[in-house]
């Protein structure tokens, strides 16, 4: 199990870019972008999701430009993306919680009456310290994550799609 080391003993880079307040950016981003596309709430199972494609610079850069680019057929198309996603997102399960926990905390996310992910009360706006440069880039990322998801068809799929179990 992955744990994640106490503050004191993060390397700086490590504690800037997954620190809970950004995860937490990150999975509102891909909460946006599903239920503006899907006009659903985001499926929990998929919750995961955003932070290791949006996160690793060579997927983000590599992410079609539009969400009618069939998520399975991209994934098929670029293997060197599905080939560390588990293994990305496995590595990342611990700061995923953190940043959920606070998102949940802080009224960011919520979890609706049938269990799904919907935008919390908090609304929110782009802190201008994240214009520009890869946190900027991961919050675009994640926002189009979400987009793609909700077109990317039934949970099973995307799971399999990229290799994963849930």
């Amino acid at each position: 199990m992955n744990h994640v080391r106490p503050w004191t003993q993060r390397p700086p880079e490590v504690a800037a870019l997954l620190n809970p307040a950004y995860c937490a950016l990150l999975l509102r981003a891909a909460v946006d972008g599903y239920v503006k596309e899907a006009e659903a709430p985001f499926p929990f199972p998929l919750l995961p999701f955003p932070l290791p494609l949006s996160l690793h610079a060579p997927t983000r850069s590599s992410l079609p430009k539009t969400v009618r680019t069939k998520m399975h057929v991209w994934v098929q198309e670029h293997p060197e993306a599905k080939i560390l996603f588990a293994t990305r997102a496995r590595t990342l399960t611990p700061y995923f919680r953190e940043g959920l926990i606070f998102a949940m905390a802080q009224e960011i996310l919520a979890v609706d009456a049938n269990g799904g992910i919907a935008q919390g009360a908090k609304k929110l706006r782009r802190p201008p310290v994240l214009k520009g440069g890869d946190a900027e880039a991961g919050l675009e990322a994640a926002l189009f994550v979400g987009r793609w998801l909700a077109r990317a068809g039934d949970l099973r799929s995307v799971f399999i799609a990229w290799g994963v179990r849930p």
